[in-house]
């Protein structure tokens, strides 16, 4: 193997007027020669190859690594949406029990409760469309993180195709 000189050395001089040969040929112990451009090709196809298998499972760690980003936006949107949805629960707490004073009160004041009731149950329904809301946010979410498992996986795959590759090589 050819050593490059170091910073501070001198590259050895060649006899002027003649050109560097190309390296003699190998011959291995069972007698098979060996070229060295051919050795090196031999090495560094598969160094090639597993560059590039690296760099797919890089973008697809970046892609993975979207995703979960998305899937934490969406799940931020969902528990928004569900803070937003235990207001209106909150509201609908504090206007039963103030019905339930009036109907302890008298029985006319009931009469006059029946508006807040009302009232109540759009809170009511609007707070079971924002949960609703909610849980299909989670779904999705919940849907992008199995996607960004099942790229993660892939992606740990890939760098175990490498990793082997690589062992093979060197052994």
């Amino acid at each position: 193997m050819r050593m490059l000189p170091m910073r501070g050395q001198q590259q050895p001089e060649l006899p002027t007027g003649r050109l560097r040969q190309p390296p003699e040929p190998h011959i291995d112990a069972s007698g098979r020669t060996i070229d060295p451009v051919d050795l090196a090709i031999e090495i560094i196809d598969p160094l090639v190859e597993a560059t590039d298998l690296f760099a797919e499972s890089t973008d697809l760690l970046a892609e993975s690594t979207d995703l979960l980003a998305e899937s934490t936006d969406l799940l931020a949107e969902s528990t928004d949406l569900l803070a937003e949805s235990t207001d209106p629960l909150v509201e609908l707490t504090d206007l039963l029990a103030e019905s339930t004073d009036l109907l302890a009160e008298s029985t006319d004041l009931l009469a006059e409760s029946t508006d807040p009731f009302v009232e109540l149950t759009d809170l009511l329904a609007e707070s079971t469309d924002l949960l609703a809301e909610s849980t299909d946010l989670l779904a999705e979410s919940t849907d992008l993180f199995a996607e960004l498992t099942d790229l993660f996986i892939e992606a740990t795959e890939a760098f175990a195709d490498i990793a082997a590759e690589l062992t093979d090589l060197l052994t």
